[in-house]
């Protein structure tokens, strides 16, 4: 009786074992790695950076999906490198001229580009760059990349009474500070 128990005992723990390495297969298929680790390699390096949203062609499917499916751009649009000063009351980011530059190279005419914040390797918010010829209305975050200051640009927000403005999330605030360029 006791051997019989324990083959049961044996059989069933596979079985476990088994099932629980297949849920871990399908959740990572399905959310990708974001989901168990936070984090993608690619992510990880910078205390702040700026990432496009890769493959996005409608912005509301953006909008609507979790933060941590959003598939990135392998590198930043910009980075810690690219930030010379950062203004926490008004969120207007001074970059470097050859920043600046990159920029506005790689966001080319499109008119809306999704992004997401990633501070100290976690994802913190999206948001669009938007050119002065799109007509959408942005319902968080935004950068109005065409129409800025001389190197400089600013992240704003549409802020509705008692809504959370996601810019003053802590997370980015402490990234800059570490960083060195909170001001």
């Amino acid at each position: 009786m006791a051997a019989n128990v324990k083959k049961s005992f044996k059989k069933w723990s596979v079985v476990l074992v088994i099932l629980a390495a297949v849920v871990i297969c399908v959740v990572v298929m399905y959310y990708g790695r974001e989901y168990l680790f936070g984090t993608r390699p690619s992510e990880q390096g910078n205390h702040f950076a700026i990432y496009l949203v890769g493959d996005s062609r409608h912005m509301s499917n953006v909008e609507k999906a979790p933060l941590a499916r959003l598939k990135l751009d392998a590198e930043p649009i910009l980075s810690d490198d690219d930030i010379i000063e950062y203004e926490w009351n008004t969120h207007t980011i001074k970059l470097s001229p050859a920043s600046m530059g990159r920029m506005k190279e790689r966001l080319g005419s499109k008119t809306v580009v999704p992004f997401v914040v990633v501070a100290n390797g976690k994802r913190c918010y999206r948001g669009a760059f938007l050119s002065h010829l799109s007509s959408y209305i942005p319902r968080g975050p935004s950068i109005w990349y065409d129409v800025t200051p001389e190197n400089a640009i600013k992240i704003s927000q549409m802020v509705s009474a008692g809504a959370e403005d996601l810019r003053n999330d802590a997370r980015v605030r402490k990234a800059l500070r570490e960083l060195g360029v909170l001001k």
